[in-house]
């Protein structure tokens, strides 16, 4: 019997034990694809609100509140809802909760769109939740 050579490459079962998260799913995927889409577009809108279409000081401080909390879930949903960590899910409504009480701060016609978009994100949100659950 010959002895074979030792190796220093990792065995196939090591490998899959070193694998920090399972692979994400397409839904999941697509789920974050939709809110980080969301999130950037109404941020951006935002702080072009702040510079461009704030009439009052009111609408200022509203746009400015919205515009820093949209970059916060941005940064979120960048990296540790990327990554699955578990409080990131639970962080990421609190935008959402944001979208859906506008009907009752701002106009008919822009408070109902968001709540439409809070629909959405809400919707991607649970879309993602089985992959949060895995791991």
């Amino acid at each position: 019997m010959t002895d074979l050579p030792q190796t220093d490459e990792p065995e196939a079962e090591d490998l899959a034990a070193a694998e920090p998260t399972p692979a994400r799913s397409t839904i999941a995927r697509i789920a974050w694809v939709v809110l980080i889409f969301l999130v950037a577009g109404f941020a951006i809108n935002h702080v072009v609100g702040v510079a461009t279409y704030s009439d009052t000081d009111t609408d200022r401080l509203m746009l400015t509140v919205f515009a820093a909390l949209n970059v916060y879930a941005l940064i979120v949903l960048l990296i540790p809802y990327r990554r699955r960590v578990p409080w990131a899910w639970g962080v990421t409504w609190v935008s959402i909760a944001m979208f859906a009480i506008c009907p009752l701060l701002v106009e008919p016609p822009i408070g109902w769109f968001y709540l439409g978009a809070a629909v959405v994100m809400a919707a991607a949100q649970l879309a993602a939740l089985p992959d949060f659950r895995r791991g």
